[in-house]
């Protein structure tokens, strides 16, 4: 097809033509991804890796600089670790700070790395993103101060319709701005369906396709490239585009990514729009990313997929969500000791062989009881993990508790009585946990204490109050109080504060507690708003 009869768009991923050839498949088989596995290695690959990780490698590295600025060996170490984990902005900090302070890089391997190093960050600034525009950095305070969700936040595309922030980092090849997402917490499989209002006759935008994922959107956004670079020949525009959707694809593989999802097309007359009837030419819909992926030029996409294939794969090479590239026992993981940085749900119903991973350590804390982010917060606590499913974006929350002679046989009966929890009298249930308390003593209630939180106060709490006030509580709706932090809406926080501490009064008033004692009694076991912790 000649120049003339060609229909040029703006460089937002939309295809140029439907005539298909849509390139004709010689010309796209021309255009391959110049990615390669160095892009996602570790540069320091054949060193051994932090005894707990690059993650606290570089926290303990840049606490040490703090206090010896001018050493030219701490600000190395600095530096090293900043790059392995992909965090340039600090990289380039830590680098121009030495300079500023006078610090001297002695030695040829030294002067290399730390030009090699400013050439990295020099070419990282040149990417296209949109991570500094206004709007995102408004959008990245609003998730991390006011908790506003990354899933549900649409954004506007020239082109198309019904995106939410992460599906347009991916489609149009973003990468900075897709890994930033995902370290704040965004979940890869979400699907972004919003409330549709019905389409103005002067609508030009086309509706995405049904059930797209951020994995499928940087395929088909990829694809979409391939052919115009095809028609076009290699203009910078398209070629950015199209490696920046290559880069995030394997990005979000290697971080677990669904490659399963099918290409499908809307119903009604959207299915009529330009772009998909382009896409039942080129044989596109029906077909999984894994199927596709051979589609996009990418050599190194396909492999990534392969070498993922398994749920046990996933497991051993899946990447930290932070955007280092790197294994999770090498970045983050590598803090929690001996926990996992996945959960397997293959025992429940409809979802066998899901994984659940790790919540992001760069995301706000899920705790909301500081503005931290997780690493900083509640990441290595030992009896509590946070796992996100990327299909919902719903956080999963896992306790452990010790076991110890003083707990032994209230876990024992609550282990076998779990089948058949439902058919059990509430009475016999609240009568349980009130005898293990109470038989217990105050070590069974420090047990209890620790194994909510380490910083938990209710050890201290007497005993038989705090089953006496469980009993008040009534059958059918007691409940435990616990003095930690939680993620519990406000009314519902006030209302169970109400709750507890009317059934405190009623407890002293049933044992004849008054005076000095009741106050005192009151005063150690009120529950406070100011602690927001309930364990239903």
């Amino acid at each position: 097809m000649g120049k003339k009869s060609r229909r040029k768009k703006k460089k937002n991923g939309s295809i140029t033509s439907t005539q298909n050839g849509a390139g004709s498949a010689e010309l796209r088989d021309e255009i391959v991804s110049y990615a390669t596995e160095s892009s996602f290695a570790n540069p320091f690959e054949n060193e051994p890796t932090p005894k707990y990780g690059w993650a606290q490698e570089l926290r303990k590295a840049e606490s040490e600089l703090r206090h010896n600025s001018h050493s030219t060996v701490v600000v190395i170490r600095a530096a090293k670790a900043a790059r392995v984990m992909r965090q340039f902005d600090r990289l380039g900090h830590i680098i121009d700070e030495a300079e500023s302070a006078g610090v001297t890089f002695d030695g040829a391997d030294n002067q290399a790395l730390i030009r090699e190093w400013k050439d990295t960050c020099s070419s990282r600034n040149a990417l296209r993103t949109r991570v500094n525009e206004p709007q995102m950095q408004s959008l990245f305070r609003a998730a991390i101060k006011k908790d506003t969700s990354l899933d549900s936040t649409g954004v506007d595309h020239p082109s198309y319709s019904n995106f939410n922030v992460l599906d347009h980092a991916a489609f149009q090849g973003d990468v900075q701005l897709l890994e930033r997402l995902v370290g704040l917490g965004a979940a890869l499989d979400y699907t972004y369906e919003p409330h549709v209002t019905a389409r103005r006759n002067d609508s030009v935008k086309t509706k995405k396709s049904p059930g797209s994922t951020a994995l499928l959107l940087a395929v088909i956004g990829a694809m979409c490239c391939r052919i115009n670079l095809a028609l076009e020949g290699d203009g910078e525009d398209y070629r950015e585009m199209y490696e920046g959707g290559i880069e995030c694809a394997i990005a979000l593989v290697m971080m677990g990514a669904n490659v399963d999802v099918r290409l499908q097309q809307p119903t009604g007359r959207d299915a009529n729009l330009e772009t998909y009837v382009m896409m039942r030419c080129m044989k596109w819909v029906g077909k999984t990313v894994r199927e596709l992926a051979p589609e996009t030029g990418s050599e190194l996409l396909v492999q990534t997929i392969e070498l993922f294939n398994s749920a046990e794969e996933k497991i051993k090479r899946a990447n930290c969500r932070c955007g280092s590239r790197l294994p999770w026992k090498k970045c983050h993981s590598g803090t929690i000791g001996s926990g996992c940085h996945y959960k397997s749900r293959s025992g429940l119903e409809n979802e066998s062989g899901k994984i659940l991973w790790r919540y992001s350590p760069c995301a706000p804390c899920p705790c909301k009881n500081s503005k931290k982010i997780h690493f900083k917060c509640c990441w290595g606590e030992s009896f509590r993990d946070y796992f996100q499913d990327d299909e919902t974006a719903k956080l999963c929350v896992s306790t452990t508790t010790a076991i110890n002679e003083h707990n032994r046989e209230f876990v024992t009966q609550m282990y076998e009585a779990r089948s058949y929890m439902g058919a059990i009298n509430p009475d016999d249930i609240l009568k349980m946990k009130c005898d293990a308390i109470r038989k217990g003593g105050p070590s069974m209630l420090e047990e209890v204490s620790r194994s909510i939180h380490p910083k938990s106060k209710i050890g201290t709490w007497d005993p038989n109050v705090y089953a006496g006030v469980m009993e008040q509580l009534g059958n059918d709706d007691f409940f435990q109080w616990n003095d930690v932090h939680w993620n519990i809406p406000k009314p519902e926080l006030l209302k169970r504060v109400n709750e507890w501490n009317d059934a405190l009064e009623q407890y002293c008033d049933s044992e004849g507690i008054a005076g000095s004692e009741r106050g005192e009694v009151i005063k150690l076991h009120t529950a406070s708003p100011l602690a927001p912790y309930v364990l239903t």
